[in-house]
């Protein structure tokens, strides 16, 4: 074998090796979303809440939701969303601060962690109109069902595979599936990525106060200067497949929507 067939050889190996890593890392994270969405549906309420905060934040969202000319939305306090970790504050877990929990037979309600009575009222409120923009996109069954289907995609590279390796051979079904495989878990990201940011600009229309916004993501930006040391390879990876843009991009996109009105 000759030079060029031996790089050839390494190269589709690292090729392959990185392609591999980064699809186990984007299918981890695709399951710990689905996961968590699953959850959305199936949490059972609890009366282990802050009430004073519950207050203070239905009274919020009840004014956002009358600026915006929404039906009323429900806020339910919960001692945490998600689970504890070891660097996690006081009701705040890996769940973050607010989730909005949608289902097929009931109307979006938004969850909001203990760990948010932290947070001012321009902070809360800048929390609450990004939730508000969710449950309004949620608010009917077919948006609900959208959300869920898009994962099938996904799950259809495993036959995509099968079939491959009977009709070609294993070695280009492996190729193909895995960038299949990638190509749907980018388009996965690039889905959930645009509708954060989708609800942080609803959020800044809506309050038009940087303040507040720069508030919550100076406090969501906490967690991610908290976490374990890992590789920096390990980094991109995650990075490569989170929902939610990093904090201070997230803000920058605020202040620029701020800036055009």
């Amino acid at each position: 074998m000759g030079l060029i067939q031996w790089a050839a050889l390494v190269l589709a190996v690292a090729l392959s090796v990185v392609g591999l890593t980064l699809m186990a890392t984007g299918v981890i994270k695709l399951g710990r979303d689905l996961r968590t969405q699953w959850s959305q549906v199936r949490r059972p309420q609890t009366t282990r809440s802050d009430p004073a905060l519950a207050r203070r934040a239905q009274l919020i969202l009840d004014d956002l939701c009358s600026r915006a000319a929404v039906p009323y939305v429900e806020v339910a306090v919960v001692p945490i969303l998600g689970r504890l970790t070891a660097t996690s504050s006081d009701g705040l877990g890996t769940g973050g601060l607010a989730v909005t929990r949608f289902g097929l037979r009931e109307p979006p309600k938004i969850l909001l962690a203990n760990g948010a009575a932290v947070l001012s009222y321009a902070g809360l409120e800048a929390l609450l109109a990004h939730e508000l923009a969710h449950a309004v996109r949620y608010s009917v069954r077919s948006a609900v069902v959208r959300h869920f289907v898009l994962v099938v995609p996904f799950f259809l590279t495993i036959p995509l595979m099968v079939w491959l390796s009977v009709t070609v051979s294993v070695s280009v079904a492996l190729l193909v599936t895995l960038l299949a495989a990638f190509a749907v878990l980018g388009w996965w990201t690039w889905l959930a990525r645009d509708e954060e940011i989708s609800a942080d600009l609803y959020a800044i229309d809506l309050t038009a106060d940087l303040a507040g916004a720069a508030e919550l993501m100076n406090l969501y930006s906490v967690p991610l200067e908290r976490r374990p040391h890992r590789s920096r390879l390990i980094q991109s990876f995650e990075r490569s497949f989170e929902t939610h843009p990093v904090p201070a991009m997230r803000l920058e996109m605020m202040r620029g929507r701020l800036t055009a009105r």
